[in-house]
Formats: structure tokens, sequence, C-alpha cells
């Protein structure tokens, strides 16, 4: 196929079949000798064609491009090739890895770049899961996607590559945003992202934190506006676990049942050490006072995530 000679050939197997959707990919590979990839003028011609058939059709049609190597530039300049595709384009996807995922993890994001014909829509995480087809020919092992909730991932975020210093930020990152987020109730994701960026924390590095933490996202009201939570609950013995992992790995855990927290507290200070290391720790708390300005209670603390230090 080479475009845009083959465009009338292509209507007629949309019009024979009644197709609602054309694919091109990748849409470099099917430019013909006399298009020139990196000229704007070319590529709004080529594009301009295959538009008016997907237009008198009554179909969509999606382009598929791929991004060059260089090290800066936003989801729209870093496409190979000219700025006009993603110029004469109604709207722009980005598909690529979770920055946040670690080295060979399905974890995947799509996110909308740009849009003129109305509001970017939200992020989607999606995995990309094995699957076995059986066919009259036989078996085929391939592959399928499935897509999870919204996320909170901009589409130039999809572009950054990750290095070992990158990797201690993030840490620190975590603990940073730890702090943000002690008093477990709802914050606006771009307050806090305001904050990290005075503190010289790169957004990437604060959405990797905030996977690693299991923060809650949630977008609320119109427009919508993205919340984050840390919820932090007590694994006691017998109780059910109720977390539900997502796709991008975050975990929304049930809120701790305060009567419960208040009895073992108390068992605990007539006991001694028990084996509820939650209720130790708030006697610890009780008997040894605090900060006045600490305003997190002593339930919300993860025992396996305590960190030892000198008393």
């Amino acid at each position: 196929m080479s475009l845009p000679d083959d465009v009338e050939a292509i209507a007629a197997v949309v019009r024979e079949h009644r197709c609602r959707l054309v694919i091109v990919d990748p849409f470099s590979a099917s430019l013909g000798a006399e298009i020139n990839s990196h000229r704007d003028q070319d590529m709004r011609r080529a594009i301009a064609s295959l538009a008016q058939l997907a237009e008198s059709e009554d179909a969509a049609l999606l382009l598929v491009a791929h991004f060059n190597k260089a090290a800066s530039g936003d989801s729209l300049t870093r496409v190979l090739g000219s700025r006009g595709l993603t110029a004469a384009a109604r709207s722009v996807l980005v598909f690529g890895r979770a920055p946040d995922a670690e080295d060979g993890s399905p974890d995947r994001v799509l996110a909308h770049a740009a849009c003129n014909l109305a509001a970017e829509a939200p992020s989607l995480t999606c995995r990309i899961e094995p699957r076995v087809i059986e066919t009259e020919a036989g078996t085929v092992e391939t592959s399928r996607l499935v897509m999870g909730p919204d996320c909170d991932m901009h589409a130039d975020e999809l572009l950054a590559t990750r290095g070992e210093e990158e990797r201690t930020d993030r840490e620190l990152a975590g603990d940073w945003l730890a702090d943000e987020l002690a008093d477990g109730e709802w914050r606006k994701a771009a307050e806090i992202k305001a904050r990290a960026k005075a503190d010289g924390i790169a957004e990437r590095t604060l959405q990797r934190a905030l996977k690693r933490l299991g923060v809650e996202v949630r977008r609320e009201g119109f427009p919508a506006v993205s919340e984050w939570r840390l919820t932090v609950a007590p694994h006691t013995a017998g109780a059910t676990d109720t977390s539900t992992p997502g796709a991008t790995g975050q975990t929304r855990i049930a809120e701790p049942n305060m009567a419960d927290g208040e009895a073992q507290s108390r068992q605990s200070q007539s006991q001694g050490a028990t084996d509820d290391p939650v209720g130790e720790l708030e006697r610890l708390a009780a008997k040894f006072g605090g900060d006045e300005d600490d305003d997190v209670p002593a339930s919300s603390i993860d025992p396996r995530e305590m960190r030892i230090v000198s008393l």
C-alpha cells in the first residue's frame, strides 16, 4: 500500500465491507516514495486524503506512529517524522510503559496527549496479559490488553527513562509523600505536585513514589479534580483482607476498626508486650508522649513499615 496513491483502492474495500475502523500501522511505512515524512506539507497531504475517506464513509481512522530516541521533547514533538502528523490529527493518544513499572512489567498506560474535538479524557491503566487461542490450525499463543481504572499520568511522562540515580530519588520522594499524606485525608493532587516541584521532586519521580506507597487516587467533581490519600490499616489476627489491588498496583485498604484498636490498646497496657505491635506502639506513645504538632495516630502506622531509631 502506498499513500496517498492507493486511497481510492482502500475506499473500495471500506465500502464493500462497510468498515467502520481503518488502521494504518505504522503510518510512516505506508507513505509513497514522493512523500517526505519530515515535511509538514507532505504529511498533511497524505493525511488529508485518508481523512476525506473516513468522513465520506463514516469510518474512524487510526494512524499508528512510533517515538524517536531523543532524550527531550514532549509527546507531540517526539513522534517519528514531521510534527505535521500530530498537528493534523483530531486526537492524539500515547501508549507506553508506566513510568513506575519495573523492568519487564506488563503494566501500561493509555494517555490523551491532545484533542481538538472535546476535553481530553483521563489516562487509563492497562496490562498486557498472555492468552492462548484455539483455532482450526492449532493453538496460538498471543496476548490481550486488559483495561484498568483511571490514573494521574500525563502523556509526556510515558517518555521518561529511568536510571540508578533516579531510583534513589524515588525513595526520597516516597518519604516526602508519606509525610504529606500522613493524616490519611484526601488531598488535592495538584497542590501536592506544586509543593513537590518547589522541593525539587520531579513529577515522574513523585508518580513512582505514589505507586510504591499504595496511595489511593480518585477523581471528584465537575470538572473532575484528582485527589490522593494514604490509608494504612493494621493487619490483626483473624482480620479479613479486603484490599483490592488495581492494575497500577495501587491498593485500596479498608478503614481500620477504631473500636477494635482501642480494645487492643487497653489489653496491651494490662498485659505488657503482646502479639499486637500496633497496640504496643500506642502504649509506648502514651507513656513517652510526643510532639504536640504530630497529629498522626499510632493506629495508622503499619508495623511492617516501621524503622528502628535510637531512643
